[in-house]
C-alpha cells in the first residue's frame, strides 16, 4: 500500500516524506519529558538536592511540550495539504479514465459501486494520508523510543513493563488474518448499499405508485440487512481479541509491581527507579491501544486503495496520439462479431453492410437482438471480437479515439441532462460555442419556443437528471446538442421514442435539420418514421436477415412485413370498454 501511495503522490511526495519527518522528531521529543522526569527523581532522592537544577528541570517540561506539540502541528499541516491534493489528483485522474474505459465496464460495474470508489474509498485514502500516516509513525516511534529507554535504565523492570503488552500484540496479530476477509465482506456491502440507494432514489416514483415501502421493497431490505448483519458479525469476531487486547496493554502494573518489589528487597533496584517504572509502565501500555485501530484503518484503507487500482488501471482501449484522418465519412462493416467482455458468447455474428456518405440507414428488429450494440461499435465503445469496422478507408482502431469521437454525434435513447444550466447542457456539444451559435442549434432543434417560456431562458437550471423538463423537450436538447457539434456522422438510437402529438412534429423536424447532408445510422422501432429511408437492415438475432428500402422489404414477406403489419395494427389500437 505505501508504494501505491507513494507512486500517488507525485509532486507532493516532499510534503508526505516532510510531514512523516517531522512526525519522527515530535515521537523523539515525547520522550524528553520522561528522561527530565527520572533527572527530577534524582534530584528529589538525592541528599544534596539542587533546587536550582530542580526548578530548572520543571521549567524545561513545559517547553519541551510546546516545541513537541508545535513540530506535530506542521506536521499535520503538511501531511493534510498533501492529502487534499492527492486526493484532487486522483479523481480527476480517474474521471479522466473513466472516458477512455469501454462502454462494458460501467455495464458490469454499477453505479454505486463505481460512486463508492471514487467518493468514500478515495476518501478513505484521505484519513490515511492525513491522519493514520502521522499517527501511525507516532504510534511506533515513541513506544520504540521509550523501550529503548526503559532497557538501558533497568533491563528486568523493562521486562515486566513489556511482557503483557508482547503478550496483547501477539493476539491482535493472531487475529488480523481473519479480519481481511471481513473487510472486504464490509466494502462490498456498503458498496451495494450505496447502489440500492441509487436506485431507490432514482426509482421512488415507481415505487410509490405500487405501494411499496422501503421495508416491502426486497432489494433495499436485502442489501441493507447485508450490511447490518456484515458489521454485526465483524463486532462479535473481535470483541473477544480486542477485550483481551485491551486487558493486557492496561494491566501492566499487575507485573510491574511484584517484579519491582522482589528487586527492591534484594537490593538490586533503587527506589527512585522503581517509582519511574511505576509511573511510565502505564503510560507505555496506553500507547498501544491506538495500534489496534490502526491495525483495522490499515486493512480497510488497503482495501481502499485496491478497489481505487482496479478501476485507475483497468484495461482501456488502445488509442493513438496521431492517427489517420477519413477523406470521407462512409461506414462499414466487414464480418464483424463482437462479445461482451468476460461472456463467450458471441452477440453480434458476421455482420457486413455500407452505409455510404451522406445516406441514412435504419436498423430494425425485435428487441435484444443487437441494434444498439452495432450501433456503439461505431464510436468504439467497445472493441469487435472479429472483423473490421471502417469510417471511409480507415478502420477505426486506427483513429486517436478524440478525433474518432469528434466526427460522430449520437443522441441515445437514454436522454441525460446535467443538473446545470440549459446553455450549458446544448454547449456540451462543442465547449467553445459562442451563445449564439447556441442558441442557433437550439432554434434549428426547436428548442427555443419552450426555452423563451422559462424563468431564466437559456440560464434556467434543468434540475437533477432534467427533472424540470418534459422528455419532448429533454429530447429536442439533446438534438440541439447533437446539432451544435455538427459532425459529419449522426447515430440516433430511438430519437423519437417519446413523440407525442404536441411535440411530433417539432421532433421531427428537429431530427430533419440534424441529419441534413449527413451519414446517419438510426435504430427505429416506430416503422413509419423510415419509410423514406435510403436502406433498412434487419437485425435478428446478432445477424442481418433482410435488407432494402421500405417497399421493397414489404413485398417480400419476410420479418420486416410481419413487423409492419403488427405496427399498421397498432396504429389503430384503443381502449375499449
Amino acid at each position: 500500500m505505501l508504494r501505491d501511495l507513494i507512486r500517488l503522490a507525485g509532486k507532493r511526495k516532499a510534503k508526505l516524506i516532510s510531514s512523516c519527518f517531522l512526525s519522527i522528531i515530535s515521537s523523539g521529543l515525547s520522550v524528553i519529558p520522561f528522561l527530565l522526569i527520572y533527572q527530577l527523581l534524582l534530584l528529589l532522592f538525592s541528599s544534596n538536592t539542587n533546587q536550582e537544577n530542580t526548578w530548572f528541570l520543571v521549567a524545561l517540561l513545559p517547553f519541551v511540550y510546546t516545541i513537541m506539540y508545535i513540530v506535530l502541528i506542521y506536521a499535520y499541516d503538511l501531511s493534510h495539504r498533501a492529502a487534499y491534493e492527492i486526493l484532487y489528483d486522483v479523481r480527476i485522474e480517474l474521471g479522466q479514465r473513466m472516458t477512455k474505459l469501454p462502454l462494458g465496464y460501467f455495464n458490469e460495474k454499477n453505479t454505486g459501486e463505481t460512486e463508492t470508489i471514487m467518493n468514500e474509498n478515495v476518501e478513505r485514502l484521505e484519513f490515511f494520508l492525513a491522519h493514520h500516516l502521522p499517527e501511525t509513525i507516532t504510534t511506533i516511534f515513541v513506544p520504540g523510543f521509550l523501550a529503548a529507554l526503559l532497557f538501558a535504565l533497568d533491563w528486568w523492570m523493562a521486562m515486566a513493563s513489556t511482557s503483557l503488552i508482547i503478550i496483547a500484540l501477539v493476539i491482535i496479530l493472531l487475529n488480523a488474518r481473519k479480519w481481511q476477509g471481513m473487510v472486504d465482506k464490509f466494502l462490498t456491502a456498503q458498496s451495494r448499499v450505496n447502489s440500492t440507494i441509487v436506485e431507490y432514489t432514482q426509482g421512488i416514483a415507481a415505487i410509490k405508485a405500487f405501494n411499496q415501502t422501503a421495508e416491502s421493497f426486497g432489494k433495499y431490505r436485502k442489501n441493507m440487512a447485508m450490511w447490518r448483519n456484515t458489521l454485526v458479525k465483524w463486532s462479535k469476531e473481535t470483541a473477544l481479541p480486542f477485550t483481551l487486547y485491551q486487558a493486557f496493554i492496561t494491566s501492566p502494573l499487575v507485573v510491574i509491581i511484584p517484579v519491582g518489589v522482589w528487586l527492591y528487597r534484594h537490593e538490586t533496584l533503587t527506589l527512585e527507579m522503581f517509582l519511574l517504572f511505576l509511573l511510565v509502565g502505564p503510560i507505555f501500555g496506553n500507547l498501544f491501544m491506538r495500534i489496534y485501530q490502526f491495525l483495522r484503518y490499515w486493512l480497510e484503507e488497503k482495501e481502499c486503495m485496491d478497489r481505487v487500482n482496479k478501476l485507475r488501471y483497468a484495461k482501456v482501449l488502445p488509442d493513438y496520439e496521431e492517427g489517420r484522418s477519413p477523406s470521407r465519412f462512409d461506414i462499414t462493416f466487414r464480418d464483424v462479431s463482437f462479445s461482451y467482455d468476460g461472456d463467450e458468447k458471441n452477440v453480434l455474428h458476421g455482420i457486413n453492410f455500407h452505409v455510404p456518405q451522406g445516406t441514412m440507414c435504419a436498423l430494425v428488429g425485435p428487441s435484444g437482438t443487437g441494434k444498439t450494440t452495432i450501433a456503439r461499435l461505431v464510436p468504439r465503445f467497445w472493441d469487435v471480437k472479429n472483423g473490421e469496422i471502417l469510417i471511409g478507408e480507415c478502420n477505426i482502431k486506427d483513429f486517436p479515439l478524440e478525433r474518432l469521437l469528434s466526427c460522430i454525434s449520437l443522441v441515445f435513447q437514454e436522454i441525460y441532462l446535467f443538473n446545470d444550466t440549459i446553455l450549458k447542457n446544448i454547449r456540451l456539444g462543442k465547449p467553445e460555442a459562442t451563445e449564439e451559435e447556441v442558441k442557433a442549434a437550439a432554434c434549428a432543434a426547436r428548442c427555443d419556443e419552450f426555452i423563451e417560456k422559462l424563468p431564466d431562458g437559456y440560464n434556467t437550471l434543468v434540475g437533477e437528471r432534467g427533472l424540470g423538463l418534459s422528455a419532448g423537450e429533454k429530447q429536442r436538447i439533446c438534438i440541439a446538442r447533437a446539432l451544435l457539434k455538427d459532425a459529419p456522422i449522426v447515430i440516433l438510437d430511438e430519437a423519437t421514442a417519446f413523440i407525442d402529438p404536441e411535440n411530433e412534429k417539432l421532433i421531427q423536424e428537429a431530427v430533419n435539420n440534424l441529419v441534413k447532408d449527413r451519414t446517419v445510422l438510426v435504430i427505429a422501432h416506430m416503422l413509419s418514421t423510415i419509410t423514406n429511408v435510403d436502406q433498412i437492415l434487419v437485425v435478428e438475432k446478432g445477424r442481418i436477415v433482410e435488407r432494402g428500402k421500405h417497399k421493397e422489404l414489404v413485398k417480400e414477406g419476410g420479418l420486416f412485413s410481419r413487423m409492419w403489419e403488427a405496427h399498421i395494427s397498432a396504429l389503430g389500437w384503443g381502449i375499449r370498454s
